[in-house]
């Protein structure tokens, strides 16, 4: 940071910053774009991850369904044809 006085108007003894309002606010304001960035990256993250989650679910069940009919479909034919060889 550098000091100076202002040689342009000796009466006023203006004291003039060499910081400008760039350098002085804009790490902050970096810093804040890096926060939302990494927040919006975190919540997709999280929305990934539950929209996986769900799926995962959805078809767990899905198949154990899809399982549960072939199982009953199978028992009743089994059943079917030993019942058929019994009164043949």
């Amino acid at each position: 940071m550098s000091v100076r006085i202002d040689a342009m108007d000796p009466t006023s003894f203006k004291i003039i910053s060499g910081m400008s309002f760039s350098t002085t606010i804009g790490p902050y304001i970096s810093s804040f774009i890096l926060l939302m960035n990494f927040t919006v990256i975190l919540l997709t993250v999280a929305l990934l991850a539950r929209i996986a989650s769900s799926l995962r679910t959805f078809l767990t069940s899905t198949l154990l369904s899809n399982l549960k009919r072939v199982a009953y479909f199978n028992a009743h034919r089994s059943i079917s044809v030993i019942n058929r060889k019994l009164w043949m």
